[in-house]
């Protein structure tokens, strides 16, 4: 229990920013709630759940002849 005089120095919630893996999926879902808001964050994968996506992503650069 807190006293009136002590502070907090966390926000509820924040700890899913501080991992990779759950800042990526916190991203993810806010750019396909606001779309291009959120076009600067490359596209992320999380290893091994994702294996297929970036095989296939990787495949349609090298097709495409563009650096992946």
């Amino acid at each position: 229990m807190l006293k009136g005089w002590q502070k907090l120095n966390h926000f509820p919630g924040m700890n899913l920013l501080c991992w990779k893996n759950s800042l990526s999926q916190v991203i993810s879902k806010m750019k396909s709630q606001f779309g291009k808001e959120f076009d600067f964050v490359p596209k992320t994968y999380l290893l091994p759940d994702d294996n297929d996506k970036l095989e296939a992503d990787e495949k349609r650069y090298k097709n495409e002849g563009r650096k992946f």
